[in-house]
């Protein structure tokens, strides 16, 4: 039996309080932070990485 792990990833605006405590109710942890990320046609914005262990599914 092969049995594949795998997570899921997010990343959220460092200044949404509201949509990073979703995330962190969700189960999600945070295990990162990207300053500076570059926007379209705007100033660069700092984001919280987050993720958490996805379902186990057996092959």
């Amino acid at each position: 039996m092969t049995v594949l792990r795998f997570r899921l990833a997010a990343d959220t605006d460092l200044a949404s309080t509201r949509l990073n405590a979703y995330y962190l109710n969700a189960g999600y942890r945070v295990v990162g932070h990207k300053e500076g990320k570059p926007q379209p046609g705007g100033a660069p914005k700092s984001f919280t990485l987050l993720e958490k262990p996805a379902p186990v599914h057996d092959v």
